[in-house]
């Protein structure tokens, strides 16, 4: 799995929705979410609209709620992470309000999901 944008290092600016794109291979039953990990605050954010089934291998794009303007100032930095959800996983986050100012956070990522891949960005 490969996250392929946004770069590490790009700056974006909090709450704008923002394309996470990537390829994948070998991905069967789960599905792709988006988390932004605020490594101040040991905080991972969900940061989607809803489960992704990307449907095989090949390229794959997620729209993301963006960073949430309450989490941190201009210049903290994050982590914009793909997420690899297992059945275990996607129950955890099903049904969760999502979107509109509303990001799910956890202290640790919930059981069945994990990192596929990440990148560091810079709030503006």
């Amino acid at each position: 799995m490969d996250l392929t944008s946004p770069d590490d290092g790009d700056i974006l600016f909090d709450d704008d929705d923002f394309t996470v794109k990537g390829t994948v291979g070998g991905l069967g039953d789960d599905d792709l979410r988006i988390f932004i990990f605020d490594e101040d605050d040991e905080t991972f954010y969900l940061a989607d609209y809803g489960p992704e089934d990307v449907g095989g291998d090949g390229p794959w794009d997620i729209r993301s709620t963006g960073i949430g303007i309450d989490f941190g100032r201009d210049g903290d930095t994050y982590l914009v992470q793909v997420v690899l959800a297992d059945r275990s996983c996607r129950r955890r986050l099903d049904g969760l309000e999502l979107g509109h100012d509303h990001y799910p956070d956890f202290r640790g990522l919930p059981d069945g999901c994990r990192v596929g891949d990440q990148v560091r960005v810079e709030e503006d």
